[in-house]
C-alpha cells in the first residue's frame, strides 16, 4: 500500500517506530492490521529482501 492511501493512524504508528531506529538505514517494512481497537502494529520486517542473494547466504543461510 501506498503511504498516500494509509489510514493516517497506521501512518503516525509506522513514524513512531521510523523515530526509535535514527542511527539505522531506513529499509524496513512495519506491518499493521486493522482491528475494532484501531490499527496494530503486527511486526517489523528487516531488510532481507533487499539484499544480495550472496550477502543474504553468506549472513543467514540457506
Amino acid at each position: 500500500m501506498n503511504v498516500k492511501d494509509a489510514p493516517a493512524e497506521a501512518v503516525e504508528a509506522a513514524h513512531a517506530v521510523d523515530e526509535l531506529f535514527p542511527a539505522f538505514p531506513r529499509y524496513y517494512s512495519v506491518d499493521f492490521i486493522s482491528t475494532p481497537k484501531g490499527w496494530k502494529m503486527l511486526g517489523i520486517n528487516a531488510l532481507l529482501a533487499l539484499l544480495p542473494r550472496k550477502k543474504l547466504l553468506s549472513d543467514y543461510g540457506p
